[in-house]
């Protein structure tokens, strides 16, 4: 088998898809989605984990749904979803992008901003206080343990790549390319940040500036 192939389901288990036997689906998704989450996340480390999971959710659920659409004479099974998968991708990545213009989002700024000292509070009136403890909160349940290292090492005022790099090989996040890997989890941190702040209805820059 080619590196990086990935593994079939068997001529029985095609037919029974493409015939809508409940138990041959369940046996093809449990067999193909493990290995298309891993596919589309090693392939598409600029977007973040959870949605390309969304997005590969939504392709397979659509394709079970319309099975009689897809045709083994015509391509691998596999071939075919990730067709639907990387035009999905493609549109989640132009949202992103136009999302992040709208809303003027630059992770220089935010980086900066958590550089302030966040165990002295003092010059903070109680509203801020109490605003900014919901805010990390909410946050660090929705923060995965990766990201959640991430922004305590930010508050701190880490600078030093070899910071990020240890806590990314501290969840098997570390790539060839460390400094892409860091840049594209500060960014998918900082954007998940501001979605945060968005539904509290605050600044995410009023919120870190106190």
């Amino acid at each position: 088998m080619p590196k990086n192939a990935l593994d079939q389901p068997t001529p029985e288990q095609l037919h029974g898809f493409i015939t809508g036997d409940p138990i041959a689906i369940d046996e093809v998704v449990c067999l193909l989605l493990p290995q298309l989450y891993r596919w589309a996340i090693g392939k598409y480390r600029n977007l973040p984990e959870d949605e390309i999971q969304s997005v590969v959710n939504q392709v397979f659920a659509e394709t079970c749904n319309n099975h009689k659409r897809y045709s083994p004479a015509a391509s691998k099974l596999t071939t075919y979803l990730i067709g639907l998968i990387k035009f999905r991708l493609a549109d989640l990545y132009h949202d992103i992008i136009e999302k992040d213009k709208a809303l003027d989002f630059d992770p220089d700024t935010y980086e900066n901003l958590l550089q302030v000292p966040y165990n002295d509070t003092s010059s903070l009136d109680a509203n801020t206080r109490l605003a900014r403890e919901s805010f990390f909160q909410d946050a660090s349940i929705l923060l995965d343990n990766c990201e959640r290292d991430f922004l305590e090492a930010l508050k701190k005022g880490e600078k030093h790549l070899e910071i990020f790099t240890t806590i990314l090989t501290r969840y098997d996040r570390l790539t060839a390319k460390p400094s892409h890997e860091v840049k594209n989890t500060k960014e998918r941190l900082f954007r998940k940040l501001k979605i945060i702040a968005d539904d509290q209805g605050y600044s995410l820059q009023d919120l870190l500036n106190g």
